[in-house]
């Protein structure tokens, strides 16, 4: 008999999150923008620095001048709140999930402030 497999994780919801300020990128993926590397100074090579103009995650990377070579594996500077524990991150579906459920609160929520239309030869409809 073939063994069961492992049950699909529990969808996640906009409301498990309430704090979660990262749902766009966790959703869309970071929006990288490169910026000074004048903070930090690598052993060796030219540092590289990007950062996500939505939550601020920093992505820094040497390089050696002159080639197309990175100098090691890239690291990530976090923004606080962001990581979540081993298994806990919900999959990028479920953060797309919880930012069109984010939207559609918004939307809800705001109210309009037409009180009148125009008609079109200029005079006002009451």
């Amino acid at each position: 008999m073939a063994p069961k497999p492992p049950p699909e994780p529990e969808p996640w919801r906009y409301e498990d999150l309430p704090v979660y300020t990262y749902v766009d990128c966790g959703a869309l993926g970071h929006n990288w923008d490169l910026v000074d590397s004048l903070h930090w100074v690598p052993a060796w090579g030219e540092p590289v620095t990007f950062r996500c103009m939505r939550c601020g995650m920093e992505r820094r990377q040497m390089f050696k001048r002159g080639t197309d070579q990175a100098l090691g594996k890239p690291r990530y500077i976090q923004p606080p709140g962001y990581k979540f524990a081993v298994g806990e991150r919900p999959r990028r579906v479920d953060f797309l999930l919880m930012m069109i459920d984010e939207t559609r609160r918004k939307r809800v929520r705001r109210r309009t402030h037409i009180t009148h239309t125009e008609v079109s030869d200029g005079r006002r409809d009451p």
